[in-house]
């Protein structure tokens, strides 16, 4: 058979996918985005997830999951309130 011509690897224990900290980290600026686009420039949530969906490379699906589940950091940075210099400090690489 056509499967004998193959060397059967041995299956390694490593996680495969994407990394924590990446996903931790798209998500902190993702916050922090939503914050900006719906508090700053006043868009309303329908606006604020289709322009994050874009700018993200995500569904608007994924984005709302995203964010319920940072909504410690949602609190804290909505009770903060950071200004727009204030956000260029944090996350220097995007045009705010």
């Amino acid at each position: 058979m056509l499967k004998d011509y193959f060397v059967k690897k041995e299956k390694k224990n490593t996680q495969k996918g994407r990394s924590k900290e990446k996903l931790m980290e798209r998500d902190k600026v993702l916050s922090y985005r939503f914050y900006y686009y719906a508090h700053i420039q006043c868009n309303n949530y329908d606006v604020t997830l289709g322009i994050l969906s874009s700018e993200f490379f995500i569904s608007e699906v994924v984005v709302t999951t995203r964010l319920r589940l940072n909504q410690p950091l949602l609190d804290e940075i909505f009770s903060h309130r950071p200004t727009v210099n204030e956000l260029k400090k944090q996350i220097p690489f995007l045009s705010w």
